[in-house]
């Protein structure tokens, strides 16, 4: 499915780059594994051949029409129970696709424009603009703060614009 120099996003370890196939001999049973270095923090992961769609690996899409498209959509609100909020922002990082973490995101900062933002909301904002700035970075082969400064330029572009729009006022 993947090849040496793809981009990919694991949903656990971030973005990286496949490096190549590594075949492990273990109690006699041969497998073979995907190796991949992380952009984060300099490591290796190995991911099972066999295993690649319980692992989540995937190709890393994150880019800046994708970004303004999703970021352009209506937001959902979210949870007024600060903990129940907590635990559903969390539990959307895991596992989520582009989509999913631009759209918590683009929540996150509605919710952050209308009530103040708890010390878990920042926390669970700062990740997935992480890892949409690191996807992000990685897939246009650019450095992670310009990565950082494009994802941030997107999102006051359009919180401005959608905050003067008549309906979004009223929310």
């Amino acid at each position: 499915m993947f090849q040496t120099h793809d981009h990919v996003v694991h949903p656990r370890h971030g973005v990286g780059t496949i490096t190549g196939m590594r075949t492990i001999d273990l109690d006699g049973k041969q497998r073979r594994y995907y190796c991949i270095a992380l952009m984060k923090n300099d490591s290796v992961v190995m991911v099972p051949a066999d295993h690649l769609e319980d692992s989540g690996l995937r190709p890393a899409r994150m880019d800046e029409p994708l970004i303004r498209e999703i970021m352009a959509t209506e937001p959902e609100a979210l949870n007024e129970n600060n903990r129940v909020r907590e635990t559903e922002t969390k539990k959307l990082l895991d596992g989520a696709s582009p989509r999913t973490v631009l759209g918590l995101l683009r929540d996150l900062e509605w919710h952050g424009h209308q009530h103040k933002l708890t010390a878990a909301d920042r926390r669970v904002h700062h990740r997935a603009a992480e890892m949409i700035a690191n996807e992000l970075a990685l897939h246009t082969n650019t450095d992670v703060s310009i990565a950082q400064q494009t994802l941030a330029r997107i999102i006051a572009e359009t919180i401005s614009t959608a905050a003067s729009e008549p309906s979004a006022a009223a929310d």
